[in-house]
């Protein structure tokens, strides 16, 4: 999970955002029915 910088987003719904604040990262997956947040060390 370590992010890297880039000028855009990948073409497509086949790719992950990171948002990183305050020294936490975090991985969100958006599914229909729910959304779950991941941080670095593997805990939702």
């Amino acid at each position: 999970m370590l992010p890297t910088l880039v000028d855009a987003a990948p073409a497509g719904d086949g790719w992950i955002h990171e948002v990183k604040l305050g020294g936490y990262c975090t991985q969100t997956v958006i599914d229909d029915a729910y959304v779950l947040a991941y941080y670095q060390n593997g805990r939702d």
